[in-house]
C-alpha cells in the first residue's frame, strides 16, 4: 500500500566467484556419425549467508547484508572451428533451458541462467562433425579447439558485462581416436599373389613342404597418403589393426611340391576406411619372401638340408613393379687338380694350392646369357687331397639352373689372355722351392666334359 515499506529484495553474489569447467570427448552417435561430447559446469561459489571479511571478526559482512549469493549469467559456446557442422547440437531445442543456436557464428548460447549459492549448472552438448571436407586421415584435426564464456548479467534490465567473468578452451583430437583400432574398418578384399618358381631338372623330392614355405613369406603394406611416397611396412600381430584386421592373414600355396610353378595367395584388403567419415584410402600389397635362416627344410627323408643351402633364391624385377621368385638348385661343381710334382706333391697342404689357385686363376659360369666372371669370396670351395699329387677342387652349393632352366656351366681358367704361355711361379715358401725360380707349366684337359 502506498506509503508503507516495502520488503528489501535480496540481492545477488559476487560474480568472480564463478567458475567454469569444460571438457571434452569424441564419440560415435548411435547412428554412427562422428562427434564430440562436451560437459559444461558453471560453479557459484557464493555462499548465501554473509561472510566476514578477510582479518575480520564474525558478523563484519563482506556481502550486503541479506544477500542471497545467487549470480544470473549469459553462457556462450563457441564452435566456430570449420570442422564442426552448423546444424543444431544434437538435444538441443530453441528456449532457454536448451540453448539457443546460431548457425552462422556456430555458437549456443544460454541466456539468463540463474545458479543459486553453492550450486553448480551442467550441460552435456553433443556436436556433430562436418566430415565433407575430410578426404584423407591427415586432415583430421589433433587439435579442434572451442570454448566457453561465461558474462554476468546485472541490473534490473538484465544488463550484461562486456568482458567474460569466467572461460575455458580445450582442444580434441579427433585424429587418433578415429585412427584407433575398432574405428578402421577393411574393404574390397582381393587375392594377392606371388608366383614361384623350382629349377631343379623337376627334382620335385628336392623341394620343401608348401605349407611350411608358405608360413615363412612374409607380408608388407602400403597406404597410399597425401605425400604420395610409398612407405612399405611389415605386418605384423602389433601392427594388424591398423588395417583393421583382428587376424593375420593366410598365405596359401599349392596342396603338393609336385609342379614346378607355385602360385601363393592371401585374401587382403585393398582399402581402409574410417568409422563416421567418408575417408577412404588404397592399400598395397606384396608378398617378401623367407629369410635366408628360415628353417624351412628342403627335400625329403631324414638328412635334409635348409632351403636356403638346396637352392639360390634369385628374385626378378617385373615392369609392373611386382617380382617372381627362382629357386635354382644348387649342386657340387668340381675341377681335378693334378700336380705333377713326384718329389714334393706329398708335402703340399689343400690351404696352400687354394691360395695358389685363387691367386693364379679366374672363376666363370655360364647361365645361357654369356660368360660371367665369380669371385672367389661368393661361393664356398672345399679342396681335398687324393693322394700322389690329385687334388680335387670343389665348388660347394654351386647354383645348378638357370632361370630358362638350362643347366649352369662353370669355368676354372688360368689368368692372362688366351695366347699367352700360361707359367705359374712359385715362392720361396712354396715346398721344394728354397732357392726360388721355380714354376708350373698349367696344361687344362676338358675331355669327357660337356
Amino acid at each position: 500500500m502506498s506509503g508503507e515499506p516495502q520488503a528489501e529484495q535480496p540481492t545477488g553474489g559476487d560474480a568472480d566467484k564463478v567458475e567454469v569447467t569444460y571438457s571434452g570427448t569424441p564419440i560415435y552417435t548411435d547412428n554412427g556419425q562422428l562427434a564430440v561430447q562436451y560437459t559444461i559446469t558453471v560453479t557459484n561459489n557464493n555462499t548465501a549467508d554473509p561472510e566476514p571479511p578477510e582479518g575480520g571478526e564474525s558478523g563484519e559482512e563482506e556481502q550486503p547484508e541479506g544477500s542471497d549469493g545467487a549470480v544470473t549469467v549469459k553462457i556462450v559456446q563457441n564452435l566456430s572451428d570449420e570442422c564442426f557442422s552448423n546444424s543444431k547440437p544434437l538435444g538441443q531445442e530453441t528456449g532457454d533451458l536448451d540453448g539457443d543456436w546460431d548457425s552462422e557464428k556456430k555458437a549456443l548460447t544460454w541466456d539468463s541462467v540463474e545458479i543459486k549459492a553453492g550450486e553448480s549448472w551442467t550441460k552435456t552438448v553433443t556436436v556433430l562433425i562436418d566430415t565433407s571436407n575430410l578426404d584423407s586421415i591427415e586432415k583430421l584435426p589433433t587439435e579442434l579447439n572451442s570454448s566457453i564464456l561465461v558474462y554476468a548479467e546485472e541490473g534490473e534490465e538484465g544488463e550484461e558485462s562486456t568482458e567474460p567473468i569466467a572461460e575455458s578452451s580445450i582442444a580434441v583430437d579427433l585424429r587418433t581416436f578415429v585412427n584407433q583400432p575398432g574405428n578402421i574398418v577393411p574393404a574390397d578384399f582381393q587375392p594377392s599373389e606371388q608366383t614361384v618358381y623350382w629349377l631343379d631338372n623337376n627334382a620335385s623330392a628336392n623341394r620343401p613342404d608348401p605349407k611350411v614355405y608358405a608360413s615363412k613369406v612374409g607380408l608388407e603394406f602400403c597406404i597410399a597418403g597425401d605425400s604420395g611416397v610409398e612407405e612399405w611396412v611389415k605386418l605384423t600381430n602389433d601392427n594388424m589393426a591398423q588395417l583393421g584386421l583382428t587376424e593375420m592373414p593366410t598365405i596359401k600355396g599349392p596342396t603338393d611340391n609336385t609342379e614346378s610353378q607355385w602360385t601363393l595367395s592371401a585374401e587382403l584388403p585393398t582399402t581402409i576406411t574410417y568409422k563416421g567419415t567418408s575417408i577412404t584410402q588404397q592399400v598395397k600389397w606384396r608378398m617378401t619372401p623367407p629369410a635366408e635362416n628360415a628353417e624351412i627344410p628342403a627335400g625329403t627323408g631324414e638328412n635334409r638340408g635348409n632351403l636356403s643351402e638346396v637352392y639360390y633364391l634369385d628374385e626378378q624385377q617385373n615392369a609392373d613393379g611386382s617380382e617372381t621368385w627362382y629357386y635354382l638348385y644348387r649342386d657340387e661343381v668340381s675341377f681335378n687338380i693334378d700336380l705333377r710334382d713326384a718329389v714334393n706333391a706329398g708335402k703340399i697342404i689343400e690351404d696352400q694350392l687354394k691360395g695358389l689357385l685363387t691367386e693364379n686363376f679366374k672363376l666363370s659360369y655360364d647361365a645361357g646369357d654369356g660368360e660371367q666372371s665369380l669371385n672367389w669370396d661368393d661361393i664356398t670351395v672345399d679342396i681335398k687331397e687324393n693322394g700322389d699329387g690329385q687334388y680335387t677342387l670343389t665348388l660347394v652349393n654351386a647354383v645348378a639352373y638357370s632361370r630358362n632352366g638350362k643347366g649352369v656351366h662353370y669355368y676354372l681358367k688360368p689368368m692372362g689372355s688366351e695366347d699367352q704361355e700360361k707359367k705359374i711361379p712359385l715362392n720361396q715358401n712354396w715346398p721344394g722351392n728354397g732357392e726360388g725360380g721355380d714354376y708350373y707349366d698349367v696344361e687344362c684337359d676338358n675331355t669327357g666334359l660337356d
